[in-house]
This record gives structure tokens, C-alpha cells and sequence, in this order.
């Protein structure tokens, strides 16, 4: 799931924005790092769930200047996994049943990883997301969702779609990541735009957003 030259001129551009405390969802072994500028970056929290990368990680974050700033968590972008990781890394007590009412963050990242959270549970996760989020805190992602364009291109990615996530560590072709966010209040601004190189017909539709809590 290499990013293409077109592709990582976008990625670029989002985690170019980031800065202050952040949340990246799904870091792998840090392969976007660099596109961060470590002087707007306070810490940097990586929820990794593959616990064989975390020292790949933390190596690209010492190569990118990011070393003295990187936090590792052991954890998914689902509630279930990530909540109870930021209460182990003391961000939220551990004897709390709410999240703190002014955020943690300000800003949260993820880059091609939200395909691979159960999709059921997307709803909930972006809700904790901005949850998470200080009040004008930007939410970043570059993620692939459902192209439903036309009715051959849905048929085939559902066909795919019974063995895909078998192969490629639970990323599903379905994403609805776009719809999730589009139809949920607590956004002061919402930008959501398909990737340039996308024609039309292909399984994967790339999309780049930025969405600012209120």
C-alpha cells in the first residue's frame, strides 16, 4: 500500500499541517514520518496495534528528529483498544469513565489505516476521535473508501472484498469513512475531496480530508 507520487503529495500536505499534541492511528513502522515538521510537534502519540513494528517506529521517529517526542502506544484505532492504551499512557485517568471535556489533542492522523478497523465500528471511533480532540483541533486523513460510481466496480470490489481483508491485515474495500464523517455534527469546517489521480472505475477511492472541531 505504497503511496504513489501523486499520493504522497497529499499526505505530505495534511501531516505538513500537524503540530502541537498529536495522534497518529495506524503509524506502521513510521514510513510517512518524514512529511511531519518536528519543530510544530509537542509529542507525538503512535497507536501501532502490530507490536513487531513498534521498534521500527521509534527508529524513523529518532531519523526524522521526532526521537525525544514519540510516544508508542499499543493499540488499534477502535475504542475497545485505543481508550484503554491512552488510560495506560496516563492521558486519561484510569479510574475515568468520560473523556476529558477539553480534549487531549490537537490534531489526529491517519493515514491509510482506517481500513483496517472493523468498519462496524467505524461510527464510534470517529466520535471518540473528535472526542479526543481540543476545540479547534484538525482531524487528517488520507484513507480509501467504497467507489460507488458504477454498479460493475461495486459488484467487483464486493466479490474481492470475501478475500482481500484475509490477505491485507483486515483492510477492507467498503470504507465509508467520508459518509461517517459528512454526517456527524461537532465540525466547525469539513473538507473532504477525492485524490486527483482517481478516474472513475477503480475498486480503491482515495480521499484526503481535514476537519476542524467547533
Amino acid at each position: 500500500m505504497a503511496a504513489n507520487e501523486v499520493q504522497v503529495v497529499h499526505i505530505g500536505d495534511l501531516l505538513s499541517r500537524a503540530q502541537g499534541k498529536v495522534l497518529e492511528l495506524g503509524p506502521g513502522g513510521g514510513d510517512q514520518m518524514y512529511h511531519y515538521k518536528p519543530e510544530q510537534i509537542e509529542k507525538l502519540y503512535a497507536a501501532e496495534p502490530n507490536a513487531f513494528l513498534h521498534k521500527t517506529l521509534v527508529e524513523a521517529a529518532e531519523k526524522k528528529s521526532l526521537g525525544g517526542k514519540i510516544v508508542v502506544l499499543d493499540a488499534g484505532a477502535e475504542p475497545g483498544s485505543l481508550l484503554p492504551a491512552l488510560k495506560k499512557a496516563e492521558l486519561i485517568p484510569s479510574t475515568s469513565s468520560t473523556l476529558p471535556e477539553e480534549g487531549l489533542f490537537d490534531t489526529i492522523v491517519a493515514v491509510k489505516s482506517l481500513c483496517s478497523a472493523p468498519q462496524s465500528q467505524l461510527t464510534a471511533a470517529v466520535a471518540i476521535f473528535q472526542a479526543l480532540l481540543r476545540p479547534g483541533g484538525e482531524f487528517l486523513f488520507f484513507e480509501h473508501v467504497d467507489n460507488s460510481t458504477d454498479s460493475i466496480t461495486m459488484a467487483y470490489a464486493w466479490l474481492v472484498d470475501w478475500l482481500w481483508p484475509v490477505f491485507m491485515g483486515g483492510c477492507r474495500l467498503d470504507g465509508k469513512l467520508d459518509k461517517v464523517v459528512l454526517g456527524m455534527g461537532g465540525w466547525d469546517e469539513r473538507q473532504i475531496s477525492t485524490v486527483g489521480d482517481f478516474k472513475g472505475h477503480e475498486v480503491f477511492r482515495y480521499i484526503k480530508g481535514v476537519c476542524r472541531k467547533a
